[in-house]
């Protein structure tokens, strides 16, 4: 996407629209962390006890 149209389309979303995008992408971020933890847990845990 073109800084053109990126910055079209922002001209086109209102104050609640823009908040409910960044609300999206915070959860996003959140979701991604979790995963990350998780993976931090279950390798070494793999490496200890194996395929469980």
């Amino acid at each position: 996407m073109s800084n053109q149209a990126l910055r079209f389309k922002v001209k086109q979303l209102n104050r609640m629209e823009i908040e409910m995008l960044f609300a999206k992408g915070q959860y996003i971020v959140m979701e991604l962390e979790v995963l990350y933890m998780l993976r931090m847990y279950i390798t070494p845990k793999k490496i200890y006890y194996g395929n469980l």
